[in-house]
């Protein structure tokens, strides 16, 4: 009977950590669909205001990118690029918000990732709808600008690299990949790659093979950016302020102001 007991109790314990974790990803699944409606709701409604112009100017939307255009667009080459793919179908503000939008709502679910490594299920929930709701969030989810698409790529790589230094993972392909695209989309990057690089230090001086593979990882990254820092030292160097900043198309003050 003892063992019976033991082993229904056991057999109980894990069918509600089954529902436990069935009703959470649900949960996540929920709050990911609402931060996909709360973004698209009435996201055409205002015009495009200034900066959203002068993105749109830099994506060449409606004509050809050049791989210079591209790796010279300081104000984040890779959104640009996806402006500019959007804007093969559709140049409305919609359309062309759709981006960040997009981008917004996958943050959450990988916030919640981060939570439960950090702090367990109940901090993956609370980060996850804080993600969703929150004002910030939800307003650069309605722009044709790149916080978004930086943000999710941000959460991304912090994800992996959390993973790396506890031991959780052993593939440093996803860090890679999500620290390149996040510095592709804005230069900032930089100094979570910085933060980064001190959050490894730690078991780097501990661990030997994970120092290697650390500075393998770090190796491939700046040889990515190789391109883009070409573009940007190409940019620095032009003489002519006006060449290089372009001027935004007439505008006048209720595009200027959004609200």
């Amino acid at each position: 009977m003892g063992r019976s007991s033991l082993a229904q109790q056991r057999f109980s314990r894990a069918a509600g950590g089954a529902g436990a974790s069935r009703r959470t990803g649900w949960t996540v699944c929920a709050l990911t669909v609402l931060a996909l409606l709360l973004r698209f709701y009435r996201i055409g409604h205002q015009s495009l205001w200034v900066d959203e112009l002068l993105t749109i100017q830099a994506a060449e939307v409606g004509g050809r990118m050049s791989a210079a255009a591209f790796f010279g667009n300081v104000q984040g080459p890779l959104h640009a690029l996806l402006v500019h793919a959007v804007g093969w179908f559709s140049t409305s503000e919609a359309a062309l918000r759709s981006i960040s939008a997009v981008a917004g709502a996958a943050t959450v679910p990988v916030l919640y990732l981060l939570g439960c490594d950090l702090s367990g299920r109940r901090a993956g929930l609370h980060a996850a709808a804080l993600a969703t709701v929150s004002p910030f969030s939800v307003w650069y989810g309605q722009e044709v600008r790149n916080y978004s698409l930086l943000i999710l790529f941000a959460a991304l790589s912090t994800l992996f690299i959390e993973r790396l230094t506890t031991g959780r993972s052993r593939s440093w392909l996803g860090y890679v990949v999500s620290i390149v695209l996040a510095l592709y989309c804005n230069l900032a990057a930089v100094f979570l790659a910085a933060a980064h690089a001190i959050c490894a230090a730690g078991r780097a001086r501990r661990d030997r093979t994970f120092a290697r593979r650390w500075l393998a990882a770090s190796l491939v990254v700046v040889l990515l950016l190789v391109p883009m820092a070409w573009g940007v030292v190409r940019w620095v160097r032009t003489d002519e302020v006006g060449a290089r900043v372009a001027v935004a198309p007439a505008a006048d003050e209720s595009e200027l102001l959004r609200g």
